[in-house]
């Protein structure tokens, strides 16, 4: 019984994370994420379990009677805005952009949490291969040059660019 449940856990579908990156100069990290409510809700359970800080999923209104009341936030209708959340610790904090379609979230804290977050983060999302790499063109001498078009002569400009 155990390994069918096992099963169906393990062939449930992750979220994606689109790109991850670090900066190790300035201690932080940066992701990628798709703009929907499930990942803002994962995120928000590995956030408060591993680094403590808590993203509030609520907003308190007041109703037609004067009574506050709170409901859950769309996420997706959040655009252009910017949630800055520190931690109990005061050498972490985390930062979440809302573009139109995408969320950016910089993770600022020492070098051992940052892995830790990542451990917990890619059991739960998962990285696209990049297609990009199928355009990628390469010169006589094994110079890549991107998947985009360039002739010979953009080559050319470029290095005399340089020598100037």
């Amino acid at each position: 019984m155990n390994k069918i449940m096992e099963k169906k856990k393990s062939k449930k579908k992750k979220l994606v994370l689109h790109s991850i990156g670090n900066l190790e100069k300035f201690n932080y990290n940066y992701y990628i994420f798709d703009k929907k409510q499930k990942v803002i809700e994962k995120l928000a359970k590995i956030l408060i379990m591993d680094l403590n800080i808590e993203i509030d999923l609520y907003e308190k209104y007041k109703d037609k009677k004067g009574k506050w009341e709170s409901r859950k936030i769309n996420f997706k209708k959040v655009k252009d805005e910017h949630y800055g959340l520190q931690g109990y610790s005061v050498d972490i904090r985390c930062d979440l952009f809302f573009g139109d379609k995408k969320i950016f979230v910089t993770l600022n804290c020492s070098n051992e949490d940052r892995l830790k977050f990542n451990e917990i983060l890619f059991k739960s999302f998962d990285m696209p291969k990049s297609k990009s790499s199928k355009n990628v063109k390469k010169t006589k001498k094994n110079k890549i040059l991107g998947p985009f078009k360039h002739n010979k002569n953009f080559l050319k400009k470029s290095k005399t660019k340089k020598q100037i």
